[in-house]
């Protein structure tokens, strides 16, 4: 059974009275949802290709999918700024990204002894986590496309 809510009179002076009815606390609070965090804007995939393609024109390491050195990224900024190609960090990191994460470059890496700079010259080895880290994401690669 539902209990009736409890009225309250108050009296001031004798001009006015005002009934109002007991409201539970929780009642009271506001229930609004938080709001929603503000959408971030995807990189431009026109400008995506254009980054892509002046890269595998400037860098055969690029192009082929060989291992990239660490710190790759500062030599996309510097072709892309050469090039005056409109790109930006967040847009640099997509890229770098979708490139790491391609079969094709995680069966060189796993594959590779060293890590290769721009111009192709050796620089850093591949440890064997690395290699096992790139063996663990082509597997599931391989089994979400399937």
């Amino acid at each position: 059974m539902e209990e009736k809510p409890k009225t309250l009179t108050i009296k001031r002076k004798t001009l006015v009275v005002v009934k109002r009815q007991e409201v539970e606390p929780a009642r009271l609070a506001k229930t609004k949802a938080p709001p929603a965090p503000p959408k971030r804007k995807k990189p431009s995939e026109k400008h995506l290709k254009i980054l892509d393609e002046l890269l595998r024109r400037k860098c055969r390491v690029w192009r082929d999918y060989k291992p990239l050195m660490n710190g790759f990224r500062h030599i996309m900024f510097k072709i892309g700024g050469e090039a005056c190609v409109h790109h930006s960090k967040r847009m640099v990191n997509a890229l770098y990204e979708k490139h790491c994460t391609d079969k094709r470059y995680l069966k060189n890496l796993i594959d590779s002894q060293y890590r290769l700079d721009e111009k192709g010259n050796e620089t850093d080895p591949i440890t064997a986590q690395d290699k096992q880290l790139a063996a663990e994401k082509l597997a599931k690669l391989q089994s979400i496309k399937r």
